[in-house]
């Protein structure tokens, strides 16, 4: 089988629409500080070209809570509603760059535990949109990353 390697790779919707509007942050928020939840994505290249612009990532708000004038991206990944309560009541000016498709599955994990799903992620359970999404599942929530994961599963109603 022969594989093929591409020269380049684009990022997803969602991370270019971040990635776009964070810059476009940079450009017009003058005179504040501009920082991200987290990396804004999972590109070296793309974080050293933020820090360049003044745009730092934080890991947590509690690392600017002093900062009132600051502006705070959520990227792409989103956040769990626990954290972003926690954000809104920081005072820092907030820009959702949350991915249109990741709300879209936020809502839909949302309703569907509001009704008495379990709702399954397949993924890291330590992947910052695994976590978020495990935060729209209010406890009714679980994550697998690996068939002991599925084995280990207890029996389960509604899924």
């Amino acid at each position: 089988m022969e594989i093929k390697l591409a020269r380049t790779a684009g990022f997803c919707m969602g991370v270019r629409r971040a990635v776009d509007i964070v810059l476009e942050i940079a450009q017009h928020e003058t005179g504040r500080e501009i920082y991200t939840y987290g990396p804004l994505i999972h590109n070296p290249q793309t974080i050293e070209l933020l820090k360049s612009r003044g745009i730092k990532p934080v890991k947590s708000i509690d690392e600017i809570a002093d900062k009132k004038n600051s502006v705070l991206v959520i990227r792409a990944h989103g956040i769990a509603p626990a954290e972003r309560k926690k954000i809104k009541a920081s005072g820092v000016k907030i820009i959702d760059c949350t991915c249109p498709k990741v709300g879209y599955v936020q809502a839909i994990i949302k309703k569907h535990t509001s009704l008495g799903y379990t709702v399954i992620i397949v993924g890291d359970r330590e992947h910052p949109e695994v976590d978020a999404l495990l935060g729209y599942a209010g406890g009714q929530g679980i994550a697998l990353n690996s068939l002991e994961d599925v084995e280990k599963l207890p029996p389960l109603g509604r899924v």
